[in-house]
């Protein structure tokens, strides 16, 4: 399944422009904004991909963020929410604005105490402001938050933050 993106306002003729890369038809959902590939292809060769117009996405992903109704203004909390695709989404339907994507660690300098599970565990965390409608990414891994923040910055979501745990 692909999304495209609200902001990229493809118009008819763009997804025509799409199919033809992929060699194979994109098939409406009844998600707005998510098609079904006729055939199982690759997107990171594509134009629309590289130019962050359009990924993929698990249509279950896409079907649970449609389900809570968002509205522009809303405030969301993602617990695990690397990769990131649903992010992505649940930021477009709440955040018209703010900073870009923020990942939060521990401040430099500060010590870090174990916590229950033996892993270290941030002692505090500097806070940020998000203006509007925003969402709240949290996830367990560093590396996991950092492909997170990596789809974020490609499709320049705006008014996400990321918080390790």
């Amino acid at each position: 399944f692909v999304r495209v993106l609200k902001k990229a306002n493809l118009a008819e003729e763009d997804i025509k422009e799409i199919e033809s890369e992929l060699g194979t038809t994109l098939e409406r959902t009844p998600l707005p904004g998510i098609y079904q590939l006729a055939e199982e292809r690759g997107l990171h060769g594509t134009s629309g991909y590289k130019s962050g117009k359009l990924f993929g996405i698990d249509l279950a992903s896409a079907f649970a963020v449609h389900a809570l109704d968002l509205k522009q203004g809303m405030h969301a909390l993602d617990l695990c929410c690397a990769p990131g695709a649903k992010l992505c989404m649940i930021a477009e339907a709440v955040a018209s604005q703010g900073k870009p994507a923020v990942l939060l660690l521990p401040q430099r300098g500060q010590q870090e105490e174990e916590g229950e599970n033996g892993r270290n565990k941030p002692s505090s965390i500097a806070p940020t402001t998000v203006r509007g409608g925003s969402v709240t990414g949290v996830d367990v891994a560093l590396q996991r938050l950092n492909t997170c923040r990596n789809l974020i910055r490609k499709y320049r979501v705006m008014g996400v933050r990321l918080y390790l745990c």
